[in-house]
């Protein structure tokens, strides 16, 4: 966040686990085979029953 803060830009960040990128994202795309599948804030993300489940364990 003090990079995009500081240059005024934004970051791509591509993880296969959320997990650990999830504290620092403001905004996000889970991907299926290459397409997006879902996006959203990280709250909404967080709260969407599917990701939970899926990426969770929730």
């Amino acid at each position: 966040k003090a990079i995009r803060d500081s240059k005024g830009i934004s970051i791509i960040i591509t993880e296969q686990y959320a997990r650990p990128v999830m504290p620092i994202i403001d905004y996000g795309y889970i991907l299926e085979n290459g397409s997006s599948v879902l996006m959203g804030t990280r709250e909404e993300l967080m709260d969407n029953p599917d990701v939970k489940s899926a990426y969770f364990g929730v």
